[in-house]
């Protein structure tokens, strides 16, 4: 039963966060010239970056629930500065050091 509702969190919240990855990767990647990503590569991506990126801790019972909760508002918050910096970004061409 626990398994069950560990995937039922763990499925919307890792779409949350390849959604999240997909916005970002079209505001700051694509106007390099970079081709745009399918939500299914952005998951692809995203568990790359997950397996070599993150440190993976052990958590007890009482912890997994808000570690969901932390990591949903992480990426919240995180999403909500991108969208500020995307609206701050030129339009056009890429400026550097201008």
């Amino acid at each position: 039963m626990i398994l069950l509702i560990f995937f039922a969190v763990l499925f919307p919240l890792l779409l949350w966060r390849t959604f999240i990855f997909k916005q970002f990767w079209l505001w700051f990647v694509v106007p390099m010239g970079v081709q745009p990503v399918s939500l299914i590569h952005a998951f692809g991506l995203l568990l790359i970056f997950d397996l070599f990126f993150k440190s993976h801790k052990q958590l007890d019972n009482k912890r997994v629930g808000l570690s969901f909760v932390e990591s949903f508002l992480n990426t919240l918050f995180l999403f909500f500065l991108g969208y500020i910096a995307h609206k701050f970004m030129p339009l056009g061409r890429l400026h550097v050091f201008n």
